[in-house]
């Protein structure tokens, strides 16, 4: 809608755009409806209010008067003048974005309005720059600068990936007709990023193609079409060029819905910027923003333009500010804002700057925060984005209460209320209703009980995280409205909160903290002391909870919490602009002393770094109680004392003084116990100045005892009471004033700082022998479990084979496989020679141990060799055996395998390689059972079965003559054909496990299912062997995890290698062989003669390698 009316307005002319005098008169329009809300018949002017806004606003009050009744007045006080935002907002009004960034010498509002009078009647507002402001531009042109010439499409190119471009420019580009394609959709990208979507939908009209389905995704999911994204971008997702981002922009649909699972297995794969960006998101989601840091600097560190890298800068700065980062978050963000402004790219300058705000407000950077804030307000504005505008003011809001500029801060927080209205952000809302409140009730306006319940109920309705309960919380405690109960359900509800939210509870906490009350906040703000939140927070509660630690006497935590006020003090004067220093004179716990009346002597000082060096050592924990007990009972002249310590529902006295085991019966007992318990029970020290006056009617114990002092001290450590220290005197009352309760309290929180490490110790060491245990146990029965699985699995696939044997080493329940296994059961139990084909690598010898395994030879030897390993020579003796003597170096006999395998079973592989003179004796071997080793005259007896492999097709052979017929019909009783691993691909998965575990060595390997496919695609020349040598690979490479990277084969199609033929040597050899002597044979037409002598062969091997090829001569 708003880029329609936008191309009606230039097309019926604008007055902003047209003649020197409409110009001039948009100012005057711009200001009034800047002045709208405010305007009321019969209303007065302030005094500060002059020249042309003065004549301005008297004309339109005057109509106003005439057109309504005196009964219409309204007890208004007089319109005040434009403060330094609204100025800004109207100059932005005025110029567009650009204004967002003008800077005038004016500040009073008529001075203001004539520069602009002046300035519009000599260049259009929309071409504003900040030379035409000063001045220094010479003569001003009347019309706006192009920088572009109409058809010049390189130019035009530029200008849009430079981030140049003007909105002159584009309104050119809007009149341009036949804009190429590429750069409509570069316009589009670039109309995205300044927050035009309605103007790049429309620059896409018609175009085509991925790179325009991408952005018109973006585009829906930005106006919330989440189905119309998912149905564009989903069919992308597989595109090689377009699917990461086509993945990420779907991840950020799911994020954005709070299904991170979805999100996580859609960046499974995916690469770039988006991509990173989208995984940050996902880790700060989970509650681990550190997580994601390294993945982004990764990222950063490759060759990125300005756009992408700030936004991977913007993501790492929020991640640095949810950190509790403040400081580097906003220098991050500062640098993401200064590279999307670079890159053009509006929305996202917007989007950096407001978390610039905040992190700089949190940092004490008020005057960062309050630029970044201002205009990243206006410029959400320009984009007509409300909720965001409101935001970024309540960031402003923020840096104005941190250095007391409450009313200010008010004017802000109702803008920013007013924005998250209208932008339909209710929590933004509710945020500035809190805002306003304490902006109010620190002197910023109406404080009455009225106003602010009608905010308070106003921000109850609208907020809605868990943390926001305990905000609207805190308001409530600072008017009064809780009682003690509410206040104890508070501080529960603070344990478990955010760092920002336990920092608001806090502070208004102490800001009237009653004296029963302040044990409770001392302890919740010591937790917090070095922790995040802003800094306009934690300073005043600093303070404020320092003093209350120093009227208890704890000046160990009243040094480090003035301490940290210290440093916060000295990080908001750094921050803090020259000309807004006045206003700091306002904080008074910016000011505060840092010194404390109550100091400690040498000796004392000394005495106590005693007992830390006694705890540091924690050898006995009896000596660090003696010498602890001992040091209190000197510095408070105390008679008697002692150390008691939980033991269950029992206290144990670990250390006393004046104090036997004959006392510690009857009354003497009864009320040390009962002081002890009651320290316990509420925390506090029970302290009596004279015992036996305030407490000889409440004890009968007392009375006996003649008691005058008594103290009993708790001992706390992390919130809890571990024992207590009791200290008696019978003669002496008032003994123990504020100077020996501080010091007893001190010496007892390290003495129970020591009690808590020496209890975590040895629950440290429990919980380690029984994780140890609980170990040994998990991995006892997980073996147990291993084991029953595998025999499980083991069972199922045989049941699943329907086979009679178990065939445990081959893998696999394919189709394929169940039909060669059903064949190796059926020939099992007989004797009959086997012919086992099948490719290189698919597993031939597996199946003849198979056949030897299952079968009656079972008990018997197994013996294998590679007839194509071996010379014929060698081969012979191999199978056959020598005598002494029988060839050179035969320095004795040596049995064959044939009489090795005696009884059991032969598998002879590639069998086809061998000889013909082998091929007869093997074949008599075979007839007649028996074999002559050589240089022997003698034959042996023997009885082995063989089973014969090879990948060749032996039945081409005999008809070659490379293979003897006969010897072919003996081997090949039985043919069992082993399936290549292409043709079983089903089976992929299993063998892919099977050797995971197989080489994993124990580590737990998981594998991607992206993987898992690319490797079940792939065609496997190499059949088994092959995917087993991959699987040792990949673990190599990828440790314990494995995905398609780490395969060797990634990005090349299985199909680009189809064929055995590429790792075949023999094949590929007797194929050239082949072609050689067809080329000659054809050269010197069939005479083989002169064939031979081109090939530098003899006629004899000529004829040889004829018929073992089988080439015909023409």
């Amino acid at each position: 809608a708003r880029t329609v009316a936008d191309l009606a307005r230039r097309a019926l002319g604008s007055a902003a755009q047209g003649p020197p005098a409409d110009r001039a008169l948009s100012v005057r329009r711009t200001y009034l409806a800047l002045r709208e809300p405010e305007l009321a018949p019969h209303r007065a002017l302030d005094d500060g209010i002059s020249g042309a806004p003065r004549v301005w606003l008297t004309e339109v009050l005057g109509w106003m008067a005439r057109v309504a009744p005196e009964s219409a007045r309204e007890p208004l006080g007089p319109i005040l003048p434009l403060g330094s935002y609204a100025r800004s907002r109207w100059v932005v009004a005025l110029a567009g974005e650009v204004g967002a960034s003008l800077v005038f010498a004016s500040t009073e509002e008529g001075a203001l309005a004539d520069e602009l009078l002046t300035l519009a009647r000599a260049v259009p507002p929309s071409a504003w720059t900040q030379s035409d402001v000063s001045g220094a531009s010479g003569q001003a042109s009347h019309t706006e600068r192009v920088r572009w010439r109409a058809g010049d499409w390189l130019g035009l190119q530029r200008a849009l990936l430079g981030g140049s471009i003007t909105r002159a420019d584009l309104r050119a580009v809007d009149d341009e007709a036949g804009l190429p394609e590429p750069l409509r959709i570069t316009l589009a990208e670039v109309l995205l990023r300044r927050g035009e979507p309605g103007r790049a939908f429309v620059a896409l009209y018609g175009v085509e193609g991925p790179e325009a389905t991408l952005l018109r995704g973006d585009l829906a999911r930005r106006r919330g079409d989440i189905a119309g994204a998912q149905a564009l971008l989903g069919p992308l997702v597989d595109d090689p060029e377009h699917g990461d981002g086509a993945r990420a922009t779907l991840a950020r649909i799911a994020w954005d819905r709070r299904d991170l699972s979805g999100a996580r297995s859609l960046l499974s794969s995916a690469r770039g910027a988006r991509a990173e960006e989208v995984r940050a998101l996902i880790r700060y989601a989970e509650g681990h923003p550190d997580a994601a840091i390294p993945d982004l600097e990764a990222a950063l560190s490759g060759p990125r333009d300005s756009f992408e890298r700030a936004r991977l800068l913007g993501v790492r700065g929020m991640l640095e500010h949810a950190m509790g980062e403040s400081t580097r978050g906003a220098a991050t963000f500062a640098r993401a804002a200064e590279l999307a402004r670079e890159a053009g790219s509006v929305v996202d300058e917007a989007t950096y700057l407001t978390g610039l705000a905040a992190a700089a407000s949190d940092a004490g950077q008020v005057g960062t925060a309050l630029t970044a804030a201002t205009r990243a307000a206006l410029l959400w504005e320009r984009l007509e984005q409300r909720a965001q505008a409101a935001r970024a003011l309540l960031a402003r809001t923020n840096a104005l209460l941190t250095i007391g500029l409450t009313g200010e801060a008010t004017e802000a927080a109702q803008l920013a209320r007013v924005a998250g209205r209208e932008g339909g952000d209710a929590v933004a809302e509710g945020y500035a209703c809190l805002a306003e409140i304490d902006a109010r009730l620190d002197g910023g306006g109406d404080g009455s009980t009225p106003a602010i319940a009608e905010l308070l109920a106003r921000a109850t309705v609208t907020v809605g995280a868990e943390d926001d309960g305990l905000r609207v919380l805190a308001r409530k405690a600072r008017i009064g409205e809780l009682d003690a109960a509410a206040l104890r359900e508070g501080d529960v509800v603070a344990s478990g909160a955010s760092a920002p939210a336990q920092w608001e509870w806090w502070f208004a906490r102490a800001e009237a903290a009653r004296p029963e009350e302040a044990a409770s906040i001392v302890v919740g703000v010591v937790g917090l002391a070095s922790g995040g939140g802003s800094l306009g927070l934690r300073g005043p509660t600093l303070a404020r909870v320092a003093e209350l630690a120093a009227a208890r006497g704890e000046l160990d935590v009243f040094r480090r919490l003035e301490r940290a006020r210290h440093e916060a003090a000295q990080a908001l004067r750094q921050g803090v602009p020259a000309e807004l220093q006045g206003a700091l004179g306002g904080l008074r716990w910016l000011h505060q002393s840092s010194a404390h009346q109550g100091t400690l002597s040498e000796e004392q000082v000394a005495d106590l770094a005693h007992v830390v060096r006694v705890m540091s050592g924690r050898d006995s924990l009896s000596q660090l109680f003696t010498q602890a007990l001992d040091t209190m009972l000197l510095w408070t002249s105390a008679e008697r004392g002692m150390v008691l310590t939980r033991a269950g529902d029992r206290l144990v006295i670990r250390a006393a003084r004046n104090l036997g085991k004959r006392d510690m019966v009857g009354d003497q007992l009864a009320l040390s116990h009962g002081l002890a318990r009651r320290a316990l029970e509420t925390g506090e020290p029970t302290l009596a100045t004279d015992a036996f006056a305030t407490m000889g009617n409440l004890h009968a114990s007392v009375h006996a005892l003649r008691l005058r002092s008594v103290l009993a001290v708790p001992l706390l450590a992390r919130g809890e009471a571990l024992g207590v220290v009791y200290l008696d005197d019978r003669t002496r009352r008032g003994i123990f004033g504020e100077r020996e309760l501080a010091w007893v309290r001190l010496v007892a929180s390290q003495a129970a700082v020591a009690i808590a490490d020496a209890r975590d110790q040895v629950l440290l060491r429990r919980a380690v022998r029984r994780a140890e245990r609980a170990g040994a146990e998990v991995t006892r029965l997980l073996q147990e479990r291993d084991a029953e699985l595998s025999a499980t699995k083991s069972a199922l696939v045989r049941v699943s084979r329907e086979t009679r044997f178990a065939y445990d080493a081959i893998r696999g329940s394919s189709s394929r496989i169940r039909e060669m296994l059903h064949l190796v059961d059926r020939v099992t139990d007989s004797d009959v020679p086997v012919l086992v084909e099948g490719e290189s690598g698919t597993g031939k010898e597996l199946v003849a141990k198979a056949i030897h395994g299952n079968g009656l030879r079972a008990k018997k030897p197994f013996v294998s060799e590679n007839c194509a390993s071996l010379p014929e020579g060698l081969l012979e003796s191999t199978l056959f055996g020598h005598v002494r003597g029988a060839f050179t170096g035969a320095t004795g006999s040596r049995i064959g395998l044939f009489e090795v395998a005696d009884g059991g079973t032969l598998f002879l592989d590639e069998i086809g390689e061998m000889s013909a003179g082998l091929q007869a004796k093997l074949l008599r071997a075979l007839q007649e059972g028996e074999i002559r080793p050589v240089g022997s005259e003698r034959t042996r007896k023997v009885d082995v079965r063989v089973i014969g492999a090879t990948h060749r097709d032996l039945a081409a052979m005999v008809q070659t003559g490379a293979f003897r017929e006969d010897l072919f019909y003996r081997l090949n009783v039985v043919s069992i054909r082993v399936p290549p691993l292409r043709e079983r691909s089903e089976d992929i998965p299993d063998l892919v496990q099977h050797f995971l575990k197989k080489y994993a060595e124990g580590k737990n390997v998981r594998i991607t299912k992206a993987a898992l496919g690319a490797l079940t695609e792939f065609s496997w020349p190499g059949n088994v062997r092959q995917l087993e040598n991959e699987v040792r690979r990949a673990l190599v490479l990828g440790g314990d995890r494995i995905d398609v990277a780490e395969l060797s084969f990634a990005g090349r199609k299985s199909g680009a290698a189809p064929a055995q033929e590429r790792f075949d040597l023999r094949g590929r050899v007797d194929a050239l062989e082949r072609t050689l002597l067809s080329e000659a044979l054809a050269e010197t037409r069939g005479n083989q003669t002169r064939a031979a002598e081109l090939l530098g062969l003899s006629r004899f091997g000529l004829t040889k390698m004829l018929k073992r090829l089988g080439v015909a001569v023409p």
